[in-house]
């Protein structure tokens, strides 16, 4: 395989304990790995060679762990993880993908929120749902071009105030949690079109959300809300109860 020094995308899917061929990480040219549904559990660290991988796909398969690596793709713009149930966490090497845009990370089995993602300056795009994450860390705010964000179907019981710094959020995913309140400083989310709280604790919403001139839809079913703040209802957005 390493003679093939100028392909620049692979598809390795659907086959069953299938390994890797060796001198894949010999691949200087590689832009696009795809690795799905394969059952495989340990990935080799011949993958923190491909110094020129822009997506690496390694989602329905039942990693364990991530090689410390893989912080070495430096140019990598999307990584997805998807249902991969028994990894529990990501190498602290992730903060190193300064290229990195979307980050796919549904149904693993992940109970803290990792601070390395918080270090991730060009993520636009955080699809954290259906773990166990029973919060949010406050340096979440410092993902200063981040426009999606959902982590629904989690553990989470509160919001930091610093989400409010998300200048550039358009929408925020937070359904299915244990989310009892919501911080003033969501209001400052001036990007912010879309707002999804259903099923969770909620008892009020903040007159700040009065602020949120761009909120085209708040989805709010299913939680303990018995009235909505006069400067929401003058938005115009579609609310729904």
């Amino acid at each position: 395989m390493s003679r093939l020094r100028n392909l620049k995308e692979i598809d390795i899917s659907y086959s069953y304990n299938i390994e890797l061929p060796r001198g894949f990480g010999k691949l200087p040219n590689l832009e696009s790995f795809i690795f799905l549904n394969n059952n495989c559990k340990y990935l080799s660290d011949e993958i923190g060679n491909l110094k020129n991988l822009k997506y690496l796909n390694l989602e329905y398969n039942n990693l364990q762990e991530l090689p410390m690596n893989i912080g070495n793709l430096k140019n990598l713009n999307e990584l997805a993880l998807t249902y991969n149930k028994e990894l529990s966490s990501i190498p602290e090497s992730i903060e190193k993908l300064q290229n990195l845009e979307v980050l796919n990370m549904r149904y693993l089995n992940i109970t803290e929120f990792p601070e390395s993602i918080t270090k991730l300056k060009n993520l636009k795009e955080l699809y954290f749902t259906n773990n166990k994450l029973t919060s949010i860390p406050k340096e979440i705010g410092n993902l200063s071009n981040i426009q999606v964000i959902y982590l629904g179907d989690n553990k989470i019981q509160s919001i930091p105030k610093e989400i409010g710094n998300l200048q550039n959020l358009k929408q925020l995913n937070l359904m299915r949690n244990n989310i009892s309140s919501l911080p003033d400083e969501m209001g400052n989310l001036q990007n912010l079109e879309t707002l999804i709280l259903s099923y969770n604790q909620i008892t009020s919403i903040p007159s700040t959300f009065g602020n949120l001139k761009s909120l085209k839809e708040i989805i709010l079913w299913s939680n303990k809300i018995e009235t909505i703040p006069e400067s929401l209802k003058e938005l115009g957005a579609a609310i729904k109860i």
